[in-house]
């Protein structure tokens, strides 16, 4: 199953216990490994369920370039092979045969670009160090859960909530949220059961500049009507038919 975490500070630097704390939450979604990277006032985490390339090159988090990009990351990627084998006669070299090597080098190539093409279910945090800047990303149907919550000085983001409060912030019921819960059964849109702690929307990309001196982009990487005919016409019996 796998879990992501991560802290991102504006005035002080990450301590590893914090993130080591955040990843002990979620040790129920990856029993076969932990792995943090710390980097002044960055921090990602992983706790690893080992699925593809059992071996230690899976590891994450997992850098290239000399840690010019990092990546932490949830999930599978069914096409990751097609997605290789590209980036293979584009010249790229791979050191395992892991999916996370397959997306990283793939965003090296094609930046956000890479999720359009993904096939699977997946929840990404990738670290840019030259670019000061983190890039958040869900798969296209949400299967893969990830929270964040931001404050001034703060960025957290998870798989699972309980990680982020164990960073001490206020739990604090969203009382709309609650009503759409019991009248619905979920919440609408980003909110989620706690006030300023959200849930990035499927087939949504967020990206963040470290300084804090920007405003959060969110991008939309792939919507349902993607799936339409290219002329948008189709006969209500043809729809019936092919679903």
């Amino acid at each position: 199953m796998c879990g992501i975490v991560g802290i991102i500070n504006k005035i002080n630097s990450v301590k590893q216990a914090s993130i080591e704390t955040m990843c002990d939450t979620l040790s129920h979604r990856g029993p076969d490994d932990r792995g943090v990277y710390v980097y002044e006032k960055l921090a990602l985490g992983q706790r690893r369920l080992s699925i593809i390339d059992l071996s230690p090159t899976g590891h994450q988090p997992f850098s290239i370039q000399e840690e010019e990009l990092t990546i932490v990351y949830n999930g599978e990627i069914y096409n990751h092979l097609d997605i290789r084998e590209e980036l293979a006669h584009l010249g790229y070299k791979f050191r395992g045969s892991s999916d996370t090597e397959t997306i990283i080098n793939g965003y090296r190539e094609w930046g956000k670009e890479v999720f359009k093409n993904l096939n699977g279910i997946f929840a990404i945090a990738i670290y840019e160090k030259l670019k000061n800047k983190i890039t958040l990303a869900r798969d296209r149907f949400g299967v893969k859960p990830l929270y964040y919550y931001k404050s001034s000085d703060t960025l957290l983001f998870g798989s699972e909530i309980k990680a982020l409060l164990s960073q001490g912030i206020t739990a604090e019921i969203d009382y709309r949220a609650l009503h759409e819960f019991l009248y619905y059964g979920y919440t609408m849109k980003e909110r989620t059961l706690y006030k300023n702690i959200y849930q990035l929307l499927p087939g949504h990309v967020l990206e963040m500049d470290l300084s804090f001196e920007k405003e959060i982009v969110f991008s939309q990487f792939w919507k349902h009507e993607d799936l339409l005919p290219e002329n948008n016409e189709i006969s209500e019996r043809d729809a019936i038919d092919e679903t």
